[in-house]
């Protein structure tokens, strides 16, 4: 088995440059810091409140399984629209992707290194919420795992919609249709009729899941449940994507024409 030709990585070594690069922007940043560390603030909260009980009650766990679905949200929201789709837009309205391309950075490697650098801030805020919320590990990691890849398609989505965003200020307008997906699952699992629609949106195949481990049920339908609607959505979303990055290619060689 031959060894990959050095030239092969180099693209990916170039993304994972990038991608180092804007996490410690994200770190450095004051606001996307605060936008992570908020849920996991209020799930030490929570975690402080319940700490002396021995034993919570069923309705004390449905509110568990609530507080830690709505952190995950939270952070599925600011990891798209902020960490993700402004950030591209501050990049492109500042001039650094401009001097990226000039450089021989593809536009493919930038938003595949901001998709690596905002799914990975998402991935361990979330994390650090489920294990805060859910201190027995057995549960908490099977939920966070299924919890963070749910959120795929919201965080791809939010990448689609960054390409279209020119400037910081347009991003307000684009992430309308984002928060309202995002917080679609959240609102219908609160109405009994709505209720069961919530697992087939794009990011609320973990709600039944992760009800089902806290406040009991057979957590095997609701998991294979989450897969296939997490598989779907990851794929439909990821198309997208890849027909706004052709979209924009060819605006640009029309433009250079």
């Amino acid at each position: 088995m031959t060894a990959p030709a050095p030239g092969a990585l180099r693209p990916l070594r170039a993304a994972a440059v990038l991608a180092r690069k804007y996490l410690a922007d994200l770190a450095r940043n004051p606001a996307m810091t605060l936008s992570a560390a908020i849920p996991v603030l209020c799930s030490l909260f929570f975690r402080l409140v319940w700490a002396e009980q021995s034993g919570l009650s069923p309705d004390a766990l449905a509110l568990v399984a609530t507080a830690m679905l709505y952190a995950v949200m939270f952070e599925a929201l600011m990891a798209s629209s902020m960490f993700v789709m402004y950030a591209m837009a501050e990049e492109q309205e500042k001039g650094a992707l401009g001097t990226l391309l000039r450089c021989g950075v593809t536009r493919g490697q930038t938003v595949a290194a901001r998709l690596a650098s905002g799914f990975a801030a998402f991935a361990v805020s979330c994390a650090a919420c489920c294990l805060l919320l859910l201190p027995d590990p057995t549960v908490a990691l099977p939920i966070a795992l299924i919890s963070i890849a749910s959120q795929l398609p919201l965080i791809l989505a939010g990448a689609a919609l960054g390409l279209r965003a020119r400037t910081q200020m347009s991003t307000m307008t684009l992430s309308v249709p984002l928060f309202i997906v995002g917080m679609l699952p959240f609102l219908l699992s609160g109405t009994e009729a709505a209720a069961p629609i919530a697992p087939y949106l794009p990011n609320g195949g973990a709600f039944p899941f992760v009800h089902a481990l806290v406040v009991g049920g057979n957590p095997l339908p609701a998991l294979l449940t989450a897969l296939i609607t997490t598989a779907l959505w990851t794929a439909a979303t990821a198309l997208l994507l890849a027909w706004m990055l052709r979209k924009e290619r060819r605006e640009e060689d029309a433009f250079g024409k």
